[in-house]
């Protein structure tokens, strides 16, 4: 939980259905931190974003360290 909120880690939050769970979550109170492979919009729904491709190792300790990073703020 981040300021009382539960977290939410929402895959391609860049567009489409991704970015539409994201303003799902932040609409119904969660801390939404966004992965996608490609920069995410002036207009994201996100709290944090990280770019990184879930499909590699690198992408994958990228996310943990922009969740591990949200939390600690």
């Amino acid at each position: 939980m981040i300021d009382g909120r539960p977290v939410a880690v929402i895959s391609g939050a860049s567009s489409g259905i991704g970015e539409a769970t994201a303003r799902r979550f932040r609409s119904d109170g969660w801390h939404v931190l966004g992965v996608d492979i490609k920069h995410p919009g002036d207009d994201s729904p996100c709290h944090g974003s990280v770019i990184a491709d879930l499909a590699t190792i690198e992408g994958i300790e990228a996310a943990e360290t922009a969740l591990r990073d949200c939390r600690a703020t």
